[in-house]
């Protein structure tokens, strides 16, 4: 029974403390950094908990007998017991329940200031009687709850005031690391890398560095709580990664803030080739998300239109090509849809890069997707489930996502969820989009011109 009150006990104040932390990283940096001790007293008396005090002399109950019958066919008689007891106080422990365990089948549950518990008493002779005393089993969970509340009320204003202290700190490093650089605050809390970009650079600082020295890493780039479990470690490093990037706003300056040690000169004194490599394959990656590292490791800013970047898809690119108003990025799963669109947004004056409309027999397909990129001032990308599951759409996409920045990457939602979306990139929920089951091609079509030619 013991066993049973703990495990519930535990899960309740997990789940407590989870939503309290979850709580605190969503939080705007204005709220944590100038109203902080406001912020905690708040916190606190959100999550406060009054004591459950029970009325054990107005105990109300109703009886009712079964005829059962044993194993060996011998009749016993089943008296199940309804009690509703008053109470005064917080039910959220009360209510709250395991996974697994008797509780789970709601042996009893609380409404309307009564815990309603029913009770299954078999004669007390018998080998396997349930429940025989209800009464002093409901004055055992009082107990217990009782104790437990008092333990999460004293414990609570330390676990509060660490996490937001905690956090205001690493907010501070946020700011400094941003005025560093010359970097938007704004801009860095909206971004956020997608999952490949995440495995590759896992994999890339795993091959780097040895499983001793992960913690190490993580504690120069100022998370100490980061260590190392042990397990493989690229995998280790991208989980750790994507928990920065979800848990809170600044997840994508924590990334940086990793990859900024890992491109230090400083950690490759006795090996300056392995530093030049690693910046090559890091920047690879970064340039993407329009930054990238020198070679003193100071991080770089990358202009959005006809940026290095750019430059950078296509060494060999014509840069004398046609030049156009937007490129249609989708999936060919897509392309009647698409099609459909291409043709109403032709009759337009806007110049259009789509493949069926450029690409001739003979083409370099990579090499005029490129060129394409390049030179469109703005992006369509139609995302679908095709779309977000393909390799070559996701090359355009992150070609593509710079212009996110200047706000000229315009997305089509083609059959996706809010959480297809996040799953995919959590930025694009920042940035508006059209639903093409809510307007039509024309209406569509309509938006995106005047988004181009009245920016």
């Amino acid at each position: 029974m013991e066993e049973l009150f703990t495990e519930k006990i535990d899960e309740f104040i997990h789940h407590n403390l989870l939503e309290i932390q979850k709580k605190i990283n969503a939080e705007d940096c204005l709220i944590i950094l100038n109203n902080d001790d406001e912020y905690i007293n708040s916190l606190i008396k959100s999550y406060y908990s009054n004591n459950i005090e029970v009325d054990f002399d107005k105990i109300d109950y109703t009886k009712k007998t079964d005829k059962k019958y044993d194993y060996y066919g011998n009749p016993i008689k089943l008296n199940r017991y309804s009690f509703k007891v008053p109470y005064k106080g917080d039910s959220h422990l009360l209510n709250y329940r395991p996974k697994k365990g008797l509780y789970r089948e709601k042996t009893y549950f609380s409404r309307d200031n009564y815990i309603y518990f029913e009770s299954l008493n078999f004669d007390i002779n018998h080998p396997n009687p349930k429940f025989y005393n209800s009464i002093e089993t409901l004055k055992s969970i009082i107990d217990n709850l009782t104790k437990e509340y008092s333990y999460w009320n004293d414990s609570l204003k330390e676990y509060i005031e660490n996490n937001v202290n905690y956090r205001k700190n690493i907010l501070l490093n946020f700011k400094k690391f941003c005025k560093k650089y010359g970097l938007s605050e704004k801009e860095i809390m909206e971004m956020g890398f997608k999952l490949a970009a995440l495995e590759t650079l896992s994999k890339i600082i795993a091959d780097t560095y040895p499983g001793s020295d992960i913690t190490v890493l993580f504690k120069k780039s100022g998370f100490p709580e980061i260590v190392y479990t042990g397990d493989t470690k690229w995998k280790f490093l991208c989980e750790t990664f994507e928990i920065m990037q979800e848990e809170c706003i600044e997840g994508f300056y924590k990334i940086l803030k990793v990859i900024e040690v890992v491109c230090d000169p400083q950690e490759y004194l006795l090996n300056p080739e392995l530093h030049k490599e690693i910046l090559e394959k890091i920047n690879m990656i970064l340039v993407f998300y329009g930054f990238k590292f020198n070679e003193e490791g100071i991080l770089l800013k990358l202009d959005t239109i006809n940026n290095k970047f750019k430059k950078s898809i296509n060494k060999n690119s014509n840069h004398g090509e046609d030049h156009y108003d937007v490129f249609i990025s989708h999936s060919s799963t897509d392309k009647p849809w698409v099609d459909e669109l291409n043709e109403c947004l032709s009759k337009t004056d806007l110049k259009i890069w789509y493949d069926a409309s450029i690409l001739k027999i003979g083409d370099n397909i990579r090499k005029k997707i490129n060129q394409g990129l390049i030179n469109s001032d703005y992006g369509i990308i139609v995302l679908s489930k095709e779309f977000i599951n393909r390799s070559w759409t996701n090359f355009e996409f992150d070609s593509l996502y710079p212009l996110i920045a200047e706000e000229k990457l315009l997305p089509i939602n083609h059959g996706l969820s809010s959480d297809d979306l996040a799953q995919f990139f959590k930025p694009l929920l920042n940035t508006q989009y059209m639903d093409s089951d809510k307007y039509t091609i024309k209406e569509i079509c309509d938006e995106i011109y005047s988004k181009i030619r009245c920016p």
